[in-house]
């Protein structure tokens, strides 16, 4: 009996002793066991003599092949803290690793049926997956291969508490610095997420999970910062955007709850056929300084739902201002309201809405389909009527120096269009409307009623063609002519080489007709040599036009003009006019002054005593105009005066000169251009 106690009372003085050299075995298989569990390959360690409460591991090295990936997971200088009471039971206290590196390399291809069974994953033992209460590692590497090249790589941290997953780990991409992506997880299925550069944050993030025997529902809340760091970024992942768009500025805020099925698929065309999502967009951009503005500031809303591989956009708000670098400069706000719908099954884009603009008259409408698949599409948008007067107010600023003194007095105008485009070609094709249109210009010369309608097209390469009709009333420029209406069209490519192609039109004045033959010219250097036929112009018309005392015509004028339009000029060479079989009548009461003149000269003396009562059979009337507005008019009368020995044949030779631009502008300025020439056409 004795010595069955001594046997016992030696036993558990050696029980601790048995159970310090024991430990090293309990905590090589918790480790090796959880390593298994992960599907790694059962690993050997070499463990150091522990002490009460850790022990220490030089180095492990395990890997693990599964679905066509090699992971490899090596670690150096493992720290195990323990309980000893609570490491029999099969727990650690702590696992710190000082350095580990885990490379991931080859990946097989997803097949149309590959899927995640979301059921099987269990985010509420997450975080009891760590072989210990808490799981640390100092300095931890993750790369991603391809073909034996790196291609991603990460670096930092990583602390796995009971409460809480947190790492911090510095990110490149085949060599080149990203940024620091940061991370943490709670047991209550809350994470966040963010990415930074330097010290300027770029992304951040953060979701609720929330997983149910019919799916996953998740609800994120995100921020974008776009800045140069951020474009710098996506050119280095390989990620193009238009250049414009480095330009940008701000926050980018987006607010997502999507419902993902179990049966995860991982083909994209599955994922979106299942998958059920609804957002908030809300955007607020600045553009720094470019060519067309000096500032400019975006604002953008949108709202919309994902379902069934169909995405509408029920609400687009945009609003855009920018500062015009104009001679004064000019505050612009653009307000877009529209919505959308996406088929992603038959990867088609609908759209349609409102904008508003400044420099927009009215309310612009568009409606537009988009093939996603090729990038091809067609846009229809609509200007409604509007008053044209207020257009010019507002656009005043705009306006070069040389449409200054353009007037419109009322008018309406609308506009209806479309834009059909694909990757490498565009088409604009517009049909503006004028109607009833009267405006002058610097207060000399007034058009009114002047209605146009045009069919015009313009592509990629600058190609310009087009249609359509003009109709004026009439033109007071210190004459007064009525017209014209004719046809026109255009062709040709710009900047040069357009062509503008007029039909054969006539104008009525001074109570006769100009009849202009079909023109072709360049409407921005117009250089045209074409005869105007003239038929049934009135003498007294005529003359009234250049009022002298006494003197009094009547009769009727026709024949042609040769016109020649070259750098901007006019000029006429050898200009007829001739007076109709009828003949008609000049008759001349001089003025003392002329009288006096003629009393001293006998040749002017025969001359006044004919044109006291002219009845001419023959008024032959030639004319030579320069581009400076000087003319010479050559006369040839043929005829008799009754009163004027015996009615004897008279056939007088008179030359004038003048300036015909003299003369317009003294017609222009004499009581004003409407007063003047509705006094003369209403007497």
């Amino acid at each position: 009996m004795r010595k069955g106690l001594t046997l016992l009372y030696v036993l558990l003085a050696l029980l601790p002793l048995l159970t310090w050299f024991s430990l090293p075995w309990t905590g090589q298989h918790l480790l090796r066991e959880w390593l298994e569990q992960q599907g790694f390959n059962a690993p050997s360690l070499d463990l150091n003599r522990p002490s009460w409460e850790r022990f220490h591991i030089d180095h492990l090295k395990v890997f693990r092949e599964q679905d066509g990936q090699r992971v490899t997971l090596e670690a150096h200088n493992i720290q195990l803290r323990f309980e000893p009471l609570e490491l029999l039971k099969g727990q650690l206290k702590e696992l710190r690793v000082e350095r580990a590196e885990m490379s991931v390399q080859g990946n097989a291809p997803a097949t149309p049926d590959s899927s995640v069974d979301l059921s099987l994953i269990r985010p509420d033992q997450w975080f009891a997956f760590a072989p210990s209460e808490r799981l640390v590692i100092a300095r931890l590497r993750l790369n991603i291969l391809q073909q034996d090249r790196l291609v991603w790589q990460a670096e930092g941290n990583l602390d796995l508490e009971p409460d809480y997953l947190q790492s911090r780990l510095a990110l490149t991409h085949e060599n080149e610095p990203l940024g620091y992506l940061d991370l943490g997880l709670s047991p209550s299925l809350e994470a966040r997420l963010g990415f930074s550069q330097g010290a300027e944050p770029l992304y951040s993030g953060s979701f609720k999970l929330t997983p149910s025997a019919e799916g996953w529902m998740v609800d994120a809340d995100q921020q974008l910062t776009l800045s140069p760091a951020l474009f710098s970024w996506l050119d280095i992942v390989g990620v193009s955007l238009p250049p414009e768009a480095s330009a940008l500025e701000g926050q980018v805020a987006l607010s997502a709850q999507l419902t993902l099925p179990l049966i995860l698929p991982l083909q994209p065309e599955q994922l979106l056929a299942q998958t059920h999502a609804r957002f908030d967009l809300d955007a607020r951009l600045q553009a720094s300084q470019t060519t067309q503005f000096a500032r400019a500031s975006v604002n953008l809303e949108a709202a919309g739902e994902l379902q069934e591989q169909q995405l509408n956009l029920a609400r687009i708000e945009g609003q855009i201002e920018t500062d015009q670098p104009l001679q004064q400069p000019v505050r612009m706000a653009t307000q877009v309201n529209a919505s959308a719908r996406v088929d992603l099954a038959r990867q088609r884009l609908a759209l349609g809405g409102t904008l508003e603009d400044p420099l927009l008259p009215a309310r612009l409408t568009f409606d537009g389909q988009v093939q996603l698949h090729d990038q091809a599409g067609k846009v229809l948008f609509e200007l409604p009527t509007f008053a044209v007067k207020p257009l010019l107010t507002t656009h005043a600023a705009l306006l070069p120096t040389s449409l200054k003194p353009l007037k419109i007095a009322r008018g309406q105008a609308s506009l209806t269009g479309s834009l059909s485009f694909s990757p490498n070609q565009w088409q604009l094709k517009l049909n503006p409307a004028l109607q009833s249109l009267d405006l002058n210009w610097d207060r000399t010369t007034q058009i009114s009623a002047l209605n146009l309608s045009a069919s015009l097209s313009f592509d990629h390469r600058q190609r310009l063609s087009g249609s359509g009709r003009l109709e004026v009333d009439h033109l007071d420029s210190g004459l007064r002519i009525y017209g014209p209406e004719l046809d026109f069209s255009l062709k040709g490519q710009l900047p040069s080489a357009i062509r503008l192609a007029t039909s054969p039109f006539s104008l009525s004045v001074l109570d006769g007709v100009v009849a202009v033959p079909a023109l072709a010219f360049d409407p921005f250097s117009p250089n045209i040599n074409t005869r105007l036929a003239v038929a049934a112009l009135d003498l007294q018309d005529i003359l009234a036009l250049y009022p002298q005392e006494g003197l009094y015509g009547s009769g009727m004028l026709g024949g042609e003009l040769p016109v020649i339009v070259q750098d901007g000029q006019i000029s006429i060479h050898d200009g007829q006019l001739l007076s109709s079989a009828e003949g008609g009548v000049i008759r001349y009461q001089p003025t003392p002054e002329v009288a006096l003149m003629g009393q001293q000269n006998p040749g002017i003396k025969l001359a006044l005593d004919a044109l006291t009562d002219l009845r001419f059979d023959l008024l032959d009337l030639t004319l030579d105009y320069a581009p400076d507005g000087e003319a010479l008019f050559k006369a040839r009368l043929r005829g008799h005066n009754p009163g004027w020995q015996q009615g004897r044949p008279i056939d007088l030779n008179l030359n004038i000169e003048e300036n015909l631009l003299d003369l317009w502008r003294t017609l222009q300025l004499t009581e004003g251009i409407t007063d003047t020439i509705d006094r003369r056409f209403q007497r």
